[in-house]
């Protein structure tokens, strides 16, 4: 969408997205004048104010401040508190927790659910997403700006595409049969159909690694919609113990308004060869040598292409470094398209 945004008005260009919908997993709809956000809950989160500029040509902000619950399991019993981990969330739990209890208590149940790996296989990008103390009181992204597009990333989005020709709901495939300059692929690598192959094959049909591997890593969530009303003060409640399938269930209208009373519980699981729009690369080093394996066969092949996205790059990134991404792209595309 950034990359749109910043090249439509002297290039054309054209999306092809296999899901009925544009947006990727930012794709939310109104119910009873709640936001809900068909993937889980995405959180715009900024430390550039240069993004935050950018998108707000297309959007307004709604000022947010975000909160969570966490119901860990302390000697046995479950219980409740704020989160981060902070001296409120000590008082609440009934004494201080040293930095290995803190880990141990809200992380690593947690980390092994959502990635399938254990805490110490994961990379320092991963552990340290989320502060392990944060003093007096619970604080997510501090220092920057948070907030939500006032009428929601689907209407966002749909300004940014505006002028772009859109192809929703496309076969797999389908974007070979287009002539381009440029092709930005934001799919699975492993997926990209090997160039001129009769037999149809596939790069990760071919991919082989010291690792024995032939297919990129991922993980995915299944959600679990209910109408509920909400038992905790915040919009969200993190399920740390490993006993529970859940990772968190949201409460929508906790996060961007409205009356509804649907809540997401998010369940996240492994994902198949043949699964086109996975969530998550899994963030390991043998997962990223085969991308880097894989990258360098599609690159050799398809000069023409660049690997952009969760995906593509093969990156867990947020949606701030998402949009820089794209910025810096289209700043190295005007370069290069004019040459």
């Amino acid at each position: 969408a950034t990359l749109c945004a910043k090249l439509k008005d002297r290039y054309k260009i054209t999306v092809v997205e296999t899901r009925s919908h544009l947006g990727g997993n930012c794709y939310d709809y109104s119910s009873s004048g709640t936001l809900i956000h068909q993937y889980g809950p995405h959180i715009g989160h900024f430390p550039n104010p240069t993004i935050v500029e950018f998108l707000g040509q297309y959007t307004g902000w709604i000022p947010y401040t975000h909160s969570v619950t966490a119901e860990v399991n302390v000697k046995g019993n479950l219980r409740r508190c704020s989160f981060p981990y902070s001296k409120q969330a000590a008082q609440e739990l009934g004494g201080v927790l040293s930095p290995e209890e803190v880990i141990e208590t809200f992380f690593k149940g947690y980390s092994q659910k959502m990635w399938g790996q254990p805490w110490d296989k994961l990379p320092a990008s991963i552990t340290g997403r989320v502060p392990k103390d944060t003093n007096e009181r619970p604080i997510y992204f501090p220092n920057q700006f948070v907030g939500m597009p006032d009428r929601g990333y689907t209407a966002m989005m749909t300004k940014m595409f505006d002028g772009v020709e859109l192809i929703l709901g496309a076969p797999a495939n389908l974007w070979t049969t287009l002539e381009t300059k440029r092709i930005v692929y934001c799919g699975r690598p492993d997926r990209v159909p090997v160039r001129n192959d009769p037999a149809r094959r596939v790069y990760g049909n071919l991919a082989r690694s010291s690792l024995g591997a032939h297919w990129l890593a991922y993980r995915s969530l299944d959600l679990t919609w209910k109408l509920q009303d909400s038992d905790v003060p915040t919009p969200a409640l993190n399920f740390c113990d490993a006993a529970n399938p859940y990772t968190p269930v949201t409460h929508y209208a906790s996060l961007t308004g409205g009356k509804s009373r649907i809540v997401g519980y998010e369940q996240p699981r492994e994902v198949g060869v043949s699964e086109l729009a996975p969530f998550y690369p899994v963030p390991t080093q043998e997962n990223h040598e085969l991308h880097e394996k894989l990258r360098g066969m599609i690159e050799r092949d398809y000069p023409e292409m660049i690997l952009g996205g969760r995906l593509g790059s093969g990156k867990y990134i947020d949606m701030h470094q998402a949009v820089g991404a794209g910025m810096a792209l289209a700043d190295r595309l005007e370069v290069e398209l004019a040459t």
